[in-house]
């Protein structure tokens, strides 16, 4: 690989896709080698690349938790922030996995690279606070809202974080959200409440029905 990526004539190969949409660099998040991510970079591989999932090298780095890879993309100084916020065709950013893998040391790596703390996921419109109070994780909800996360922030349905808290265990989560100025009405826990009167109602149909 030294080799190859200090003989200039190879830099227009450096991004050739497999039949995956997979370049080097994918693969070498893949295997976790670390070195060569970072030599890849360094001779001018794109890390915005996606395959055909939509990923970027970083998302599957945090996907499986390649922590070193992780650091490579987000630290190298000829690599462009611009990947820190692109969504893979789930609509999901990098850190809304890492979120979802509830991992605070590649959370932080994120953020500290300039990930977008508010990002919104393209299918519902959830943050990643949205995401981590539901995952009922309160040390990521302590991170997110540390970093600058909107306690507020409406998903596409108009729901803030806290009414996903509603009537789930986890009461330092609500707390927590509480202790940076979360609000939320009483329509809120009605409509939480019928909703899962309304599953509790099917499942008990499919017990009945299903003997």
């Amino acid at each position: 690989l030294e080799e190859i990526v200090v003989d200039n004539t190879w830099i227009p190969y450096l991004d050739i896709q497999n039949d995956l949409g997979q370049t080097a660099l994918h693969l070498a998040v893949i295997v976790d080698r670390s070195e060569c991510v970072r030599a890849l970079l360094c001779s001018g591989a794109s890390a915005e690349i996606q395959e055909r999932g939509g990923n970027t090298p970083l998302h599957l780095a945090v996907r499986e938790l390649r922590t070193e890879c992780v650091r490579e993309l987000t630290s190298c100084s000829q690599t462009p922030p611009v990947h820190l916020n692109t969504t893979n065709y789930a609509g999901v950013s990098a850190l809304h996995l890492a979120v979802h893998m509830s991992n605070c040391e590649i959370i932080k790596m994120l953020l500290e690279a300039g990930a977008d703390v508010n990002q919104q996921d393209l299918g519902s419109g959830r943050s990643p606070l949205h995401w981590a109070v539901e995952s009922q994780r309160s040390e990521v909800v302590e991170l997110l809202l540390s970093a600058g996360a909107l306690v507020n922030q409406c998903s596409y349905a108009g729901h803030t974080p806290f009414y996903y808290a509603l009537y789930r265990p986890n009461k330092e989560v609500q707390a927590l959200l509480n202790a940076h100025g979360a609000t939320y009405t009483q329509d809120d826990e009605e409509e939480e409440y019928r909703e899962s009167e309304e599953v509790r109602e099917e499942f008990d149909d499919v017990i009945i029905n299903g003997q």
